[in-house]
């Protein structure tokens, strides 16, 4: 293997690494949000504090769907970079 293709894919498995620990996270605060919002159904004022920040119920419905489309980002960008990885490899 040439020094190239190593750095390359020395850059790919950081890069991966970083995608999924962003992944794990966010899917980690989604499973938290989930469950407040298991919860918090049969209440018509409910409130979350996260961080130092206080939210109302219709807010964590808001976070939630923005960390669903994230995860889904993620999962995109870690398909997009396998591809292009596999079609430099069928190229050499």
């Amino acid at each position: 293997m040439s020094s190239s293709k190593a750095t390359q894919l020395h850059l790919l498995q950081q890069n991966l690494d970083s995608v999924l620990t962003q992944k794990q996270h966010l899917e980690s605060q989604l499973t938290e949000i989930d469950s407040a919002l298991q919860e918090l159904q049969e209440t018509s004022q409910a409130y979350k504090i996260i961080g130092k920040i206080m939210l109302a119920f219709h807010h964590l419905k808001k976070q939630s769907e923005s960390i669903k489309r994230n995860i889904d980002s993620l999962q995109k960008e870690v398909l997009e970079e396998m591809k292009k990885t596999s079609s430099k490899e069928k190229e050499k």
